[in-house]
């Protein structure tokens, strides 16, 4: 079940910024990179050359233990948080809520490995 979850966060294109492995540390599920992640997840405060909806790609190591989600702690549950993603993430959280009710199951569930 942890695999399908797995593969499915894959097809659904979150794997492309939260990279299972980040230079040789297994389970980061980051890049590091900064992305636009588009107007629900703008705070209005560009920093140094960063508009205020650039956000690095969080680690989701240990995210089962997170009593919230994102940088600023707004999202209550995991699936919150995907909804939340827009910018460059758009096409993942469009994708996510195109699943099946059992196929976001199953990518909730492995997030909620992590």
């Amino acid at each position: 079940a942890q695999n399908r979850g797995k593969n499915r966060f894959e097809s659904i294109g979150c794997g492309g910024c939260h990279l299972s492995a980040f230079e040789g540390v297994e389970g980061a599920y980051t890049d590091l990179l900064v992305h636009r992640m588009g107007p629900q997840l703008d705070n209005g405060l560009p920093e140094h050359r960063a508009e205020g909806d650039a956000w690095r790609t969080a680690p989701l190591w240990g995210l089962r233990h997170r009593p919230r989600y994102l940088h600023d702690d707004s999202a209550k549950t995991i699936e919150a948080a995907i909804v939340k993603h827009g910018g460059e993430a758009e096409h993942s959280r469009k994708a996510y809520q195109k699943l099946t009710r059992e196929q976001r199951a199953e990518v909730l569930r492995f997030l909620g490995g992590i």
